[in-house]
């Protein structure tokens, strides 16, 4: 999926692995992962690839506060990305993360 590679791209190793522990501290998405591994066509919404879980094409981030304001700043004052203001960092967050 290339928007997956685009999101995973511009997350550093470590912010990718904090995303993942996020998983695994969710019930939710542990669940999810689990029923993936045993049967990829269950939750056919999300897909589980390379040890990333998508939904709509989109790296899955848990609703972790913390997570959430380090990807923002991430976005915000990335050097490849270059600073778009509020509006546009949003918006270019949500095409690439869930």
């Amino acid at each position: 999926m290339d928007v997956e590679l685009k999101a995973v791209s511009m997350v550093s190793t470590d912010l990718l692995q904090r995303i993942q522990q996020t998983w695994e501290a969710s019930t939710k998405l542990k669940s999810i992962i689990q029923d993936k591994m045993q049967d990829p066509s269950q939750h056919p919404h999300y897909f589980l690839s390379q040890g990333k879980l998508t939904r709509k094409e989109k790296l899955v981030v848990e609703d972790n506060a913390e997570l959430r304001i380090e990807l923002i700043k991430l976005y915000h004052s990335s050097a490849t990305e270059g600073h778009f203001g509020t509006h546009a960092t949003y918006h270019r967050i949500a095409s690439l993360l869930y």
